[in-house]
């Protein structure tokens, strides 16, 4: 079987020395934008994490801009892209699961408890169930490169819950003090 030729124009557009600029460009534009958004309004930016439980704000706040500038720069300078690339989706990966796993639970109707026990384990099950389907997976002499991102996102996972565990104190004390 041969492979297929894509059109001229299509060639013509992907030689284009721009093109890749441009879709670099796309990918990582939501990222910047927000980075910028909240680099000029530091107030909303800490208010923001104050918002999600992240405590404390001002350090998630500055992280978070860091990222969101940091991370597209070096994709589009394609000075280290990966990590750049490594940079967001980690960002995006513990932003999406950690809150997926709240709304979830509160869709579902579950008590808070329930809530904390499925975030807080979960985070634990990453390196876990991770490092032995490596250790199948993958030959010996490439488990430790493998599980590098598993290992970083679980410390990503502890420091995100160490945070969100400290909103949901702050809510259990508010909560005894109305009583």
């Amino acid at each position: 079987m041969r492979p297929v030729r894509a059109p001229r124009f299509v060639d013509a557009i992907l030689d284009w020395k721009p093109t890749w600029f441009i879709a670099r460009l796309l990918l990582v534009g939501a990222y910047l934008l927000g980075g910028i958004v909240k680099l000029t309004d530091w107030p909303a930016a800490v208010a923001e994490q104050a918002h999600f439980g992240m405590n404390p704000p001002a350090l998630w706040a500055a992280l978070t801009i860091a990222i969101e500038l940091i991370g597209p720069i070096l994709i589009l300078t394609g000075r280290m892209a990966w990590l750049g690339a490594g940079m967001l989706g980690v960002f995006t990966l513990l932003a999406a699961f950690t809150a997926w796993t709240v709304w979830i639970s509160r869709r579902l109707g579950f008590s808070t408890e329930d809530e904390i026990t499925i975030l807080f384990g979960g985070s634990n099950k990453s390196l876990a169930a991770g490092a032995p389907m490596a250790a199948v997976l993958f030959p010996a002499a490439t488990v430790g490169f493998v599980l590098l991102p598993i290992m970083l996102y679980h410390q990503f996972q502890l420091m995100a819950c160490a945070a969100i565990a400290a909103h949901y104190a702050k809510r259990a004390d508010s909560a005894t003090e109305t009583v």
